[in-house]
């Protein structure tokens, strides 16, 4: 192990007394401000106590049970949710097919036609989807009527 020398530092040479008492006290102000000029202060602290540690354990809730009747994607107010979107798809993804055949050669995508090709069978696809699943919602709410009606 190394022993450090230890070097002692001058410190400036303290301000000499003068007879004038309001010079002295605006002296000494002046060293105050430039004592703590660097101490920023934290305002926004809160001085609350630390929580209980019981309070930070990890509580766990059970999960809930999964089957098919617990699965978000087959009720029918999601399914509502989806139509829209599934109806715009399919209408929107054969209109840009369209305009590939309707512009002919000022088509950004004149020289690629299968993308045009894509575009309308995603298109059928996302109709069809809409179609199928307008009509599952048909049948999920029919049989929820007959059910509060058997009630």
């Amino acid at each position: 192990m190394e022993e450090e020398e230890v070097v002692a530092v001058d410190e400036a040479p303290v301000a000499q007394v003068t007879a004038d008492p309001e010079l002295t006290h605006e002296q000494e102000i002046a060293a105050e401000a430039e004592a703590i000029a660097h101490v920023i202060e934290d305002d926004d602290m809160l001085n609350l106590p630390a929580p209980p540690p019981e309070t930070l354990g990890r509580h766990h809730r059970p999960a809930p049970p999964r089957g098919p009747r617990n699965l978000r994607s087959r009720s029918s107010s999601f399914k509502q949710t989806m139509i829209p979107s599934l109806l715009v798809l399919g209408v929107l993804l054969p209109a840009l097919a369209g305009w590939h055949f309707i512009l002919g050669d000022e088509s950004p995508i004149a020289g690629n036609s299968w993308i045009a090709l894509v575009l309308l069978s995603f298109g059928v696809v996302m109709l069809a989807f809409a179609i199928l699943t307008m009509l599952q919602v048909r049948a999920q709410l029919a049989g929820d009527a007959a059910n509060r009606m058997e009630e």
